[in-house]
């Protein structure tokens, strides 16, 4: 069972060709998922004060069509088992008739709130529901290992305007980097037909993060941020 939320696309959510941007994809499906921890008593200013962060380690999407402007959504979402020490969430976005628009299944991680040190699933002492995986196809998408063929398309300054709650860049600006990244004739005359981002290590104000693309196939684009600590995130993008 989805605990879902409605949302409005506004037009400043919106692209050069009216519909939905992919950053505005995820920062829907993180409010769904801030709204359902909030509706279980755990919203998180509570999380924060206890010394508890859920930090996004890795998301794929499927998106079969991209809402466009003053669509109504409906944005659902639930927690599936933890593996490991990920827990694991299904997000569905759809029309009001039911029409599946996009899914995605996501990975985070809980940490210590003051220094992002990894916790077990155990820390977390509050009773959670968790549903039987409707969306496991997705982990089975894959994407080419061991990019090396990278080009230096720019670089971006981590900037105020870039970070959250958690005091680094919000996951859904990693998606705005990772589309200026990508040719504006590509992005402008197609459709991403799905995607899946990592998050490796935290960008942090002051970073200076290095992009760099790789076209893998004619539809397959690579994309990578890193910063002097490392790699900071990696994505992979197909159009339909």
């Amino acid at each position: 069972m989805y605990y879902v939320i409605d949302r409005q696309v506004n037009s400043y959510d919106c692209d050069c060709k009216n519909t939905l941007k992919l950053s505005a994809v995820l920062k829907f499906m993180q409010q769904a998922s801030s709204e359902q921890f909030a509706s279980l008593g755990l919203p998180v200013e509570k999380l924060l004060k206890e010394g508890l962060a859920f930090l996004f380690s890795k998301i794929t999407v499927k998106i079969e069509r991209m809402p466009v402007c003053n669509e109504t959504l409906h944005v659902g979402t639930a927690l599936t088992m933890p593996k490991g020490a990920r827990f694991m969430r299904e997000f569905i976005i759809e029309a009001p008739d039911g029409q599946r628009l996009i899914s995605a299944l996501s990975e985070w991680l809980l940490v210590n709130a003051d220094d992002h040190k990894l916790l077990r699933p155990s820390s977390f002492l509050y009773p959670l529901t968790f549903q039987p995986e409707q969306l496991n196809a997705l982990s089975d998408i894959a994407y080419q290992k061991n990019v090396t063929d990278k080009t230096l398309v720019y670089t971006q300054p981590i900037c105020y305007s870039h970070i959250d709650v958690n005091h680094h860049v919000n996951n859904a600006v990693y998606a705005d980097f990772i589309c200026d990244a990508l040719p504006y004739e590509t992005l402008k005359n197609n459709a991403i037909d799905n995607l899946s981002i990592s998050f490796k290590k935290e960008a942090l104000p002051g970073d200076i993060l290095q992009i760099y693309l790789s076209q893998q196939e004619k539809n397959n684009f690579y994309i990578e941020g890193a910063h002097d600590r490392g790699i900071c995130f990696s994505a992979f993008v197909h159009f339909a």
